[in-house]
């Protein structure tokens, strides 16, 4: 990630690629926190509060168990320019406290951002499996065979969820 500070990008859309590529490799994952004309600020993907929905009132045992993937993560970068023709630059944020992450690196997996661009890259596979009467448990299997370690992390769940997508597109 420390090779990634101060190189230059003609676009925020190659910045953002470079960015993936190495947070991806480091175990991190981003997400656009904030987008000005010349500048797009990142935080890391788990850097929200996590905000409870449930109902104070209910009895403990009636509550649902949750959890979140929210560590309120206070690392952040920029990606910007000094004006509308200069290349687009990243740095890390003003503020001290944003420089470090408050968790451990996690395998690409445990970040959805990363699984989703997995199930992108397969999509026709997968939905052409399922048109021809494949259950997703079996796509899933034979992805991971074919694919080995590049499917290893991906669930059933973001099988059905990418065949969910076809279908309400068929609709």
């Amino acid at each position: 990630m420390e090779s990634l500070f101060g190189r230059e990008f003609a676009s925020p859309e190659d910045a953002r690629a470079a960015l993936d590529a190495a947070a991806q490799q480091a175990g991190y994952s981003f997400t656009k926190h904030r987008s000005r004309p010349n500048s797009v600020e990142f935080r890391c993907s788990k850097g929200r509060n996590f905000n409870s929905q449930q109902n104070p009132h209910l009895p403990e045992s009636r509550r649902r168990q949750t959890s979140s993937q929210m560590t309120g993560c206070p690392y952040k970068l920029v990606v910007s320019r000094q004006h509308p023709l200069a290349q687009w630059v990243i740095r890390r944020t003003r503020n001290d406290e944003s420089n470090e992450h408050n968790h451990p690196a996690l395998p690409p997996a445990a970040h959805c951002r990363y699984r989703n661009m997995a199930i992108e890259k397969r999509k026709e596979k997968i939905i052409s499996l399922f048109d021809a009467g494949v259950k997703p448990m079996q796509i899933l299997k034979q992805l991971q065979l074919e694919t080995g370690c590049h499917a290893k992390g991906l669930t059933r769940y973001d099988v059905y969820n990418a065949i969910r997508k076809y279908r309400q597109q068929q609709v």
